[in-house]
C-alpha cells in the first residue's frame, strides 16, 4: 500500500483486513512518524511498515510487489501512486471513485475503504491476478505510447 498516512487513507482499515488474510504479506511505505502509534502497534505478522524510503528502495519495493494498493477517502482524488503502479506495470487495488474508474479501467480491482472490501478486492485480485497482469501490461503500452505520441508533438512545437 502506497501511504502517507494522511487522515483520507483507510490504513486502520486496510491492517484490519490482513487480519484475516494471513497468507498475504502487506508493505505499507510511509513515514510512521505520521501513523498513530496505535495503529503501528495492532498490525499482524503479515503487515510491515516500511518507514520513510529512498528512491531507490521505494521503486524495488514497487517492482518486487505483485500488486499495488492505493485508497483514499475522498471523491475526486486523483492518485500519484497509481500511476507509479502503471510505470512499474503492476495491477492495482483502488478506491471506488468515478475519476479513478473513468481514467483506470483495466488492471485494477476497485474497492470500499472499509475493511470488507479491501479484503474482498485483495481477494479477486489473487483469484484474477493472470488476467489482472496481463490487462496492466496492455495499459503500461498504451500510456506509454499516448506519452511518446505528446513528446513528438512537443518537439515538433519547440523547433
Amino acid at each position: 500500500m502506497i501511504c502517507s498516512f494522511a487522515p483520507d487513507e483507510p490504513v486502520q482499515q486496510v491492517v484490519k483486513a490482513a487480519y484475516e488474510l494471513e497468507d498475504v504479506h502487506f508493505y505499507i511505505t510511509g513515514n510512521t512518524k505520521n501513523a498513530p502509534n496505535k495503529l503501528l502497534e495492532e498490525r499482524t505478522d503479515n503487515v510491515t511498515f516500511t518507514g520513510f524510503l529512498s528512491d531507490q528502495d521505494y521503486y524495488d519495493l514497487l517492482h518486487a510487489s505483485d500488486a499495488i494498493m492505493v485508497l483514499v477517502d475522498r471523491a475526486n482524488t486523483m492518485q500519484q501512486g497509481a500511476y507509479e503502479a502503471v510505470s512499474v506495470k503492476k495491477p492495482m487495488i483502488l478506491s471506488n471513485s468515478e475519476v479513478l474508474q473513468d481514467t483506470y479501467q483495466q488492471g485494477v480491482v476497485f474497492v470500499e475503504n472499509n475493511e470488507l472490501g479491501i479484503r474482498e478486492g485483495v481477494l479477486k485480485m489473487i483469484n484474477n491476478f493472470p488476467k489482472m497482469k496481463e490487462e496492466m501490461d496492455a495499459l503500461h503500452h498504451e500510456r506509454l505510447a499516448v506519452w511518446d505520441e505528446k513528446c513528438s508533438f512537443l518537439k515538433g512545437v519547440i523547433k
